[in-house]
């Protein structure tokens, strides 16, 4: 499951109602005390089954905290009673859009929050919601409608809901409309637990610490891995709690059996209690040292946030071998990524984090109110929050034009934070800036006076990349990157299947905006070639990959050999050959979405080929193709 939407009511600055849409990549970005590190806690307050603080409830409110989240990519089953297997959309649970709603609500002085789920449901004027009742007004309510009969086991709840909806709608009785439906009571309680079973795991990396040995900074990154361990044992732990929980229970009743004989009312009081492991708990003393035994938290606020980047990078790693199966999901917010870390380890934390938000079943979540981290950060991820008349009003591409959220982010944020910017380098993607990278390396190298080192002047600051995402955004960069006043040199690959073919019609255009007086600073390079990969080598390719399997050097040429290699799909076919040396399942068989995250797990890690020496050796050997070099090269003249 994933969270598509948030809604707080009463939730410190969030006195009246405020919504704010998440993706799977979202960071909320304003001033100090916006309001963005509450919607952080306000999620973690609502998955972790928090309890406010009395500092939660907003001044001048009602004394209620009301917390709404909307859930997508829900599980195909879910098992509410007893043993009976159904869905979401069968026990009538979902919104008009097939989400899933649940809101809580917290009263000053109540332990409990009201739970609810918000749907279109089947009701009939007057009557209650069937989740909820219990298995004797279930009953006795067939029993009018004449349908216990049908059912062929009597005693689960959902067989009775589910012939009673069935005889509403044929009767004409109800009908289905937006209905709330708590689930506090009778089995409503069963499905809040069988939902919170697989609401995504969430993490909070916060900024502000205090530095103690037990300090969740230290611990993080080892308490999300056990955490994420726990939960994939679910199965086991339950049934090893079950089993142990009998056995203490059935010593705990001989020790009462043996006291009833000699004080039978102290034993008619006593009553086995908090019997329910929690195992997280368990681990909770689990952190990092170093050599001389000096806990993580006692480390500087740098080191610890490299620890973080450390993980963040092993969860990309390890995010690649998941399967397609339905898995929980797990959110990871962090507040503040740009915390105590130097500008280029920012860039490395932040490219991590967009990686880990690229995986399956997992989302990133980030605030920040750094305009040098939301520069780097595609505009649809932006929330822009900000008060209005004492409401906090969000504004993304979502409700509002992309141009209008980048006026709001240089309006209240600036663009950027006294830099040094001297060039724009426009490329499609993060693999391209990883490419072009290792590149500048490899030319280094074998020419140092003639290339420039691109890494040198990112990490000076003279150098920004910006990957677009594709043609479609240039209308957006312009916008953004035209107050700077900075020479802009583009990247595009030409995307052609064959050569000599015509560019695609939104290249053509995105060329077009450029041939104007109005661009002038702007330097435009179409790559001759399909894509940056078939400026590769097949030896650099075969270096990179033999050691994941030594036939893999044959199958590859056999694979390319009689076609033009610059205008092979280099991913695709490195991807394919690696499937049938690991997989039994043909390629064609395989499914989009495995296929697609086969061939982006390879374009990352083509990356790297960029730098062997083959790549600038056979690039400098060019003619006319040397288009990817007079783009890094004009790099330099610009900046100049």
């Amino acid at each position: 499951m994933r969270i598509v939407g948030i809604e707080l009511e009463g939730f410190r600055g969030y006195l009246t109602s405020s919504y704010v849409s998440i993706d799977t990549l979202t960071v909320f970005a304003g001033k100090n005390d916006a309001g963005k590190s509450s919607i952080l806690e306000a999620m973690r307050l609502f998955l972790d089954k928090g309890k406010p603080d009395v500092s939660d409830y907003s001044v001048h409110g009602h004394g209620t905290i009301r917390i709404t989240c909307t859930f997508a990519d829900l599980p195909p089953e879910l098992v509410i009673d007893q043993t009976a297997v159904t869905t979401l959309q069968d026990e009538k649970l979902l919104d008009a859009n097939g989400h899933l709603v649940i809101s809580k609500t917290w009263t000053r002085g109540r332990a409990n929050p009201e739970i609810l789920a918000h749907a279109l449901h089947p009701v009939v004027d007057g009557g209650p919601t069937l989740i909820g009742l219990k298995h004797a007004q279930l009953k006795s309510l067939a029993s009018t409608l004449d349908v216990v009969a049908e059912l062929e086991d009597r005693r689960v709840n959902l067989n009775y809901r589910q012939a009673i909806w069935r005889a509403w709608e044929a009767k004409g009785l109800s009908s289905l409309q937006p209905t709330i439906i708590p689930l506090n009571s009778e089995d409503g309680k069963h499905v809040t637990s069988a939902l919170e079973s697989v609401f995504p795991l969430f993490h909070l990396f916060q900024a502000d610490r205090l530095g103690a040995e037990s300090d969740e900074v230290a611990q993080d990154p080892a308490k999300l891995i056990v955490k994420a361990v726990l939960d994939r044992h679910t199965a086991e732990l339950t049934k090893l709690t079950s089993d142990v929980k009998a056995e203490i229970s059935e010593l705990l009743l001989e020790v009462v059996g043996k006291l009833e004989e000699f004080a039978p009312n102290l034993a008619a009081k006593l009553i086995p209690a908090n019997l329910d492991p929690v195992w997280q708990k368990a681990f909770s003393s689990l952190q990092f040292v170093d050599e001389n035994d000096v806990p993580l938290a006692k480390r500087g606020s740098g080191t610890r946030r490299l620890v973080l980047l450390s993980f963040f990078r092993a969860e990309v790693e390890r995010g690649y071998e998941e399967t397609d199966e339905w898995r929980r999901g797990v959110i990871i917010a962090v507040e503040e990524p740009e915390t105590a870390l130097h500008p280029d380890l920012q860039r490395e934390t932040v490219s991590a984090l967009i990686e880990v938000a690229g995986l399956a079943n997992r989302q990133v979540l980030m605030t920040t109110h750094s305009s040098n981290l939301v520069r780097n950060i595609p505009i649809a991820a932006v929330r822009f929050v900000e008060e209005q008349q004492g409401k906090r009003v969000w504004s993304s591409s979502d409700t509002s034009s992309e141009r209008f959220v980048l006026q709001q982010l240089n309006k209240a944020m600036g663009t950027f934070a006294d830099h040094n910017v001297r060039c724009f380098f426009i490329v499609e993607g993060k693999n391209d800036i990883g490419g072009l990278l290792a590149l500048s390396d490899a030319l280094q190298a074998a020419r140092p006076t003639e290339y420039p080192d691109l890494r040198q002047m990112e990490t000076d600051g003279e150098l920004c990349f910006i990957p677009i995402g594709g043609c479609g955004a240039a209308a957006l960069w312009e916008s953004r990157l035209s107050p700077f006043s900075r020479p802009e040199v583009h990247l595009l690959d030409s995307d052609r299947l064959v050569e000599g073919s015509a560019l695609k019609p939104e290249i053509s255009k995105y060329l077009a905006r450029y041939n104007t007086d109005d661009h002038l600073s702007s330097h435009m390079f179409v790559l001759t070639r399909r894509e940056m990969e078939n400026y590769l080598t097949i030896e650099a390719i075969e270096d990179a990959f033999k050691g994941a399997n030594p036939m893999f050097p044959k199958l590859f040429r056999e694979a390319v050999e009689g076609h033009d290699w610059g205008y092979v799909d280099v991913p695709e076919t490195v991807a394919r050959v690696l499937h049938s040396l690991n997989s039994e399942v043909e390629w064609s068989l395989a499914s989009d979405k495995k296929r697609s995250e086969k061939e982006s797990d390879v374009k990352r890690k083509l990356v790297p080929c960029f730098g062997h020496p083959s790549v600038a050796e056979a690039l400098l050997a060019l003619g006319a193709e040397r288009d990817l070099l007079l783009a890094v090269a004009t790099v330099a003249d610009v900046a100049a």
